[in-house]
């Protein structure tokens, strides 16, 4: 126990400097930890203050920066309007320049269109004049290119010009018409059927092949010349004919008309001014085309020779027809026969016969085979003499 004491007395003032120790040490941790607690609040106080400070510095800045923006968008505006009017200014010229250049283009264009126009003008009036001064001549066959530019009195060069579709072949082709450009060829009859002239006749069948629509020639007559009314109304007649019988029945046998240039025909005392022209008779038994032969009432086609009669009857071109008196008479009580019931027209073609008010069939005693037509003198032939 004594010992424990001893020790007791000598550990006592160790312990007593390790508690004085270690009241030091907590002293001074507490002033360390007082201390950094005012460090912590000191510097938060200076962040506080520092992020006050960058707060407004970030103000003043932004505001700096929205200050820059504004006079920079507003010098931006500026010279996006200054560049705008200048654009407007160079637009407004350029319009202006392009406005003036259509103008003069448009005055360009409407003198061009006036010179067009008067020119078109110039051409129509040529064309017409030329339409005017263009003449066409019917080809009949066997006539050359040489013998057709003499008689119209034009150069072969330009009547192949003229008529471009043919220029390559030797001879034009027969029935054709060609154009040409010269002195006026109208066709006159001058003086009397038995004393006269023709001047540029027209041919009944220029194509040489003897057919017509419903009428024929025989190939061995030359003189088929007449006058255009002549021969339309033969045309007229022979279509006529073919409304009331079809092609099985034999054509109209059509005769001599008169020469080139008229003038005096062998077996024929008129036939010289381009007016008369012989229609062969209709017979039961028709003769091969083109020919003539005697008939009698009985041999005739009463029907088909009054249908032919009647179309010459009807035009008022018709002046005379001379047909053989026992025809006459037969054809006379063919009409009396056919027109029984019909008053208006009996007396009508009863009126054509001899003893008629509007005579124009004569009998007599030469004309057997063939009736001879004879028409009026054409419009505007003033030489002309019935």
């Amino acid at each position: 126990m004594q010992g424990l004491i001893g020790l007791m007395s000598l550990i006592k003032p160790v312990i007593i400097l390790l508690m004085m120790t270690l009241i030091t040490v907590d002293t001074n941790s507490n002033t360390l930890l007082i201390k950094r607690l005012a460090a912590k609040s000191a510097n938060k106080v200076s962040s506080s203050k520092r992020s006050k400070k960058s707060i407004k510095k970030t103000k003043i800045k932004a505001k700096k920066v929205r200050k820059k923006a504004k006079t920079k968008a507003k010098k931006d505006r500026k010279k996006t309007k200054i560049k705008a009017k200048k654009v407007r200014k160079k637009t407004k010229i350029k319009a202006k320049k392009v406005r003036k250049k259509s103008k003069i283009k448009a005055k360009k264009g409407r003198k061009k269109s006036t010179q067009r126009v008067k020119q078109s003008k110039k051409r129509k009036r040529a064309r017409k004049k030329r339409k005017r001064g263009r003449q066409y001549y019917r080809v009949v066959k066997g006539e050359s290119w040489s013998g057709i530019a003499k008689l119209l009195k034009v150069k072969v060069r330009s009547l192949k010009r003229w008529n471009r579709r043919y220029k390559r072949r030797k001879r034009p082709p027969a029935g054709v018409r060609l154009a040409f450009y010269g002195s006026s060829r109208t066709t006159e009859s001058i003086g009397r059927p038995n004393r006269g002239s023709l001047k540029h006749g027209v041919h009944i069948d220029p194509d040489g092949d003897g057919l017509g629509k419903g009428y024929a020639v025989s190939m061995h007559r030359p003189d088929l010349w007449g006058t255009p009314e002549l021969v339309q109304l033969v045309k007229q007649c022979g279509a006529y004919y073919r409304r009331y019988f079809s092609r099985k029945y034999a054509p109209i046998p059509i005769g001599d008309l008169s020469s080139r240039k008229g003038g005096q025909l062998k077996s024929h005392k008129s036939h010289q001014s381009g007016r008369d022209v012989d229609v062969g008779f209709m017979r039961k038994k028709p003769l091969s085309k083109g020919y003539f032969k005697n008939t009698s009432p009985r041999q005739m086609n009463m029907y088909a020779q009054w249908v032919v009669l009647k179309c010459f009857l009807d035009s008022p071109q018709t002046q005379m027809i001379f047909i053989e008196r026992s025809l006459v008479r037969a054809l006379k009580k063919y009409v009396k026969r056919i027109y029984k019931q019909r008053k208006k027209k009996l007396t009508k073609y009863l009126s054509f016969f001899p003893g008629g008010k509007t005579k124009a069939i004569y009998p007599d005693k030469v004309h057997k085979s063939h009736m001879h037509v004879r028409i009026r003198c054409p419009k505007g032939d003033r030489r002309c003499l019935r």
